[in-house]
């Protein structure tokens, strides 16, 4: 029995075989529990009497739990030295499972094995030294011949290695589900660039499976930046330290390019330097910076645009307006007309000049109309043919039940005469020239690509041509005001600006694309309207001679030249004018004026005041006032604010004396748009 005191219990030899023993000690005449304990020496392996006191502990025990036996033999339980949390939530969870109260002891470490259940389950024991660790413990009954449960034994293993493999498994998981959450790619590489390992994110930007990525070097699928450099041995910060660092251009099977912009660091795993790269995709955001860019660029050059257009508005109006005078007042013989006429017909050309920089500037005074534009353009297409030459395959495509769109039919007209002329100078040697219309929807990845557009029901109107094309470069810049391809003397450079300006007034987007070589196509998009189209207004002759009056009118305008040329205009047609610089005088002489005035004519901003606010105070005590207003371009001062609403008399500049004439005694005579406006502001017709 040498080898059964092993395990620090009583001697069954030295008690009498008919003494009165004990419950454990007499079971240890059987031999079946000799060999359970000589069987689990490597274990921690515990008996206890039916009450759960220790009876027997063996060695294995000892080293595990830093006790010696005879400092817990018949003094303490298992339960002792067990985390008493876990003995609690183990008594809680089994009076739920049975249904009937389990006190928080030994009781509840062995109830399951009294009622001849396997009970292996894990729990943390408390070491001597107050250190714990985690073990696996099965529990089994003990019972004599009349099967009366007389003790039971624990059989305990220490868990500690395998939880803490279980928890860096843990870790491992949480980390790579981190890894491959991840919206960047991450990759861990060798000083040499070699890669060791990499997220899901990676393999989808490369468009490969990742088996095929790892042990390659970055530099293998990068098609520019600084991929190929080599980190120092010691993985120093010094030099060029990093494999892969700022944007890089990743190559992917498909041929495009992605630029990723990266931020690497080296990290030292037992003793070996290591890179780890993070990169993140910033394709869109840098494409989204370079149209915002370009957007606040033309935005820009569109501002200057439109200041300039408005002063030379004013000079132009004087140079026309006075040679017309002059005109009227020379004979047919006279040898002056001819110069004259020069003076006038120069002045027409700049006119026109400063008419397509306000279409680019957007500062125009649109007469929209809800059209079918499959309609407009076939009633072009007899024109176009005249238009381009016969070496010019023109083909019309227009998709079948197209939506309405509402645009300024003149100048639906013009953008369809500059890109059709511009793509038949981009073909000398003949070619294919195609108009198309199309139902569209733009959805957010379009809108992301083509700010400020919104998403949603478009029109399209495409021109495309099989000429020389253009590069990128070229692309980029393309509607730039006196911008052009085109050879010195053949071009303003104002012909795509025009249409750019139209298209971005009317709500809609532009968009081109052309390679040298290989042609162009101009991509136009009108927001669709649920309307019935109506059909494009032509514009009605010009006055054959100055209409007359003899009503009073109260002109305001600051600039001198343009005050005088209208008040001699007028006052040639029979009206009665009285004039002003700016809206304070007119006031004042509207005051000191006792009898009727019809019609204030006056310019929209001011220095001092905007004509819609003059217009209000002169109207209520004058309400039978008409007005016209006049400017040299419409911003967003003037319509956004209701100076110049939809069907408000207005008169753009430059004019000519017979339109301003003509445009008078129009208001004075209709009631229409200018009694609509007046009713606005005084609650009449209400």
């Amino acid at each position: 029995m040498s080898d059964m005191l092993s395990v620090h219990g009583p001697d069954p030899d030295a008690a009498d075989a008919g003494s009165n023993l004990r419950p454990a000690t007499a079971f240890l005449k059987t031999g079946a529990l000799q060999r359970a304990i000589f069987n689990s020496a490597n274990f921690s392996s515990i008996a206890t009497d039916a009450r759960g006191v220790i009876q027997i502990f063996n060695v294995g025990a000892e080293r595990m739990l830093g006790y010696e036996a005879a400092e817990v033999l018949n003094k303490i339980t298992p339960a002792d030295i067990s985390d008493p949390r876990e003995v609690i939530a183990r008594s809680e969870a089994l009076s739920v499972e049975f249904g009937t109260p389990i006190a928080p002891g030994f009781e509840a470490l062995a109830f399951k094995a009294s009622r001849g259940i396997e009970d292996i389950y894990e729990l943390t024991y408390f070491r001597k030294d107050g250190s714990r660790f985690p073990a696996v413990v099965s529990v089994t009954a003990l019972r004599d011949a009349q099967e009366l449960i007389i003790g039971y034994l624990l059989i305990g293993t220490d868990n500690t290695a395998r939880k803490q493999a279980e928890d860096e498994r843990q870790k491992l998981r949480r980390y790579r589900t981190l890894l491959e959450s991840a919206n960047d790619a991450i990759a861990v590489l060798t000083t040499e660039g070699v890669v060791l390992e990499m997220n899901q994110r990676w393999a989808d930007i490369i468009s490969l499976p990742r088996e095929q990525l790892i042990g390659r070097r970055m530099r293998d699928f990068a098609s520019g930046g600084r991929a190929d450099q080599k980190l120092p041995a010691d993985g120093s910060a010094q030099g060029p330290l990093m494999a892969f660092s700022g944007p890089v251009e990743i190559a992917t099977p498909d041929g495009t390019n992605l630029l990723l912009e990266f931020s690497t660091t080296t990290v030292d795993v037992g003793g070996e330097h290591l890179v780890l790269t993070i990169g993140r995709d910033v394709t869109e955001q840098r494409q989204l910076e370079k149209q915002l860019r370009q957007a606040q660029k033309l935005e820009v050059i569109g501002q200057l645009a439109g200041g300039i257009s408005h002063d030379f508005n004013n000079l132009l109006t004087a140079i026309l307006g006075f040679s017309e005078v002059l005109l009227m007042d020379l004979a047919p013989e006279d040898p002056n007309r001819t110069e004259v006429l020069e003076i006038k017909k120069a002045g027409e050309r700049a006119a026109g000049l400063t008419r397509q920089l306000s279409a680019f500037s957007r500062k125009q005074v649109l007469q929209p109309n809800v059209l079918d534009i499959n309609k407009f353009v076939s009633g072009m297409e007899p024109m176009l043919r005249q238009l381009i030459p016969a070496h010019i395959n023109l083909v019309v495509a227009l998709q079948s039940d197209i939506g309405a769109i509402k645009i300024d039919p003149t100048q639906l007209e013009q953008i369809i005469v500059n890109l059709s002329v511009n793509a038949a100078d981009a073909m000398p040697g003949g070619g294919r020239l195609t108009i198309e219309t199309a139902n569209v929807h733009l959805d957010e990845h379009y809108r992301r690509h083509h700010l400020p557009v919104e998403s949603g029901d478009y029109v399209l109107l495409a021109v495309s041509d099989t000429g020389v094309g253009m590069d990128q470069s070229t692309c980029q810049r393309i509607f730039e005001p006196f911008f052009t391809t085109k050879d010195v003397g053949k071009g303003t450079g104002l012909g795509l600006a025009t249409v750019y300006g139209i298209v971005k007034q009317s709500g809609g987007d532009i968009w081109v694309y052309s390679e040298a070589g290989h042609g162009s196509a101009f991509k136009i998009y009108l927001p669709r309207v649920e309307a019935l189209a109506t059909a494009a207004l032509k514009l009605g002759a010009a006055p054959q001679g100055a209409p007359r009056g003899s009503e009073t009118i109260l002109l305001v305008e600051d600039d001198e030249a343009v005050r005088r040329l209208a008040r001699l205009s007028l006052q040639r047609s029979g009206y009665r004018v009285l004039d002003a610089e700016n809206p304070k005088v007119a006031l004042r002489v509207a005051e000191e004026f006792a009898d009727p005035i019809d019609l204030l004519l006056s310019d929209v901003i001011m220095p001092e005041s905007e004509g819609l606010p003059l217009f209000q105070c002169l109207v209520k005590v004058r309400p039978d006032l008409r007005v016209l207003y006049i400017s040299g371009y419409a911003d967003d001062a003037i319509v956004r604010h209701g100076i110049v609403a939809e069907g408000t008399p207005f008169l753009q500049k430059p004019f000519t004396p017979l339109a301003l004439s003509a445009k008078v005694r129009g208001v004075l005579d209709a009631p229409g748009p200018g009694d609509r406006h007046r009713d606005e502001l005084t609650g009449h017709g209400r």
